[in-house]
């Protein structure tokens, strides 16, 4: 895969955004979060994933390969819990 090379000015306004971006989290992180850098990180995270739009969650979600589970039985009925389902047949019935 070709990596492309950023501008100067782009190098300074990406420089310029995750500075912004540290400070905002920062701010908005309680200080005994703060103690080590693997704290740090897991905070981090947990706020990204709060605040990461869910479009753009479902597009991250999508690149992955998943495998088809397999059934070891003959399944009968499904709980669901909000979202968007698909129940699949065998290949060529309808589902």
């Amino acid at each position: 895969m070709q990596q492309l090379a950023m501008t100067p000015e782009e190098a300074q306004r990406l420089k310029e955004c995750i500075s912004e971006i540290a400070a905002i989290l920062y701010k908005n992180t309680d200080s005994s979060q703060l103690t080590s850098l693997e704290a740090i990180e897991t905070t981090v995270r947990q706020q990204m994933l709060e605040q990461v739009s869910h479009s753009t969650q479902q597009r991250l979600v999508m690149r992955q390969e998943l495998p088809l589970p397999q059934a070891k039985q003959t399944i009968t009925e499904v709980s669901v819990d909000g979202g968007k389902v698909r129940l699949r047949g065998p290949l060529g019935e309808g589902s």
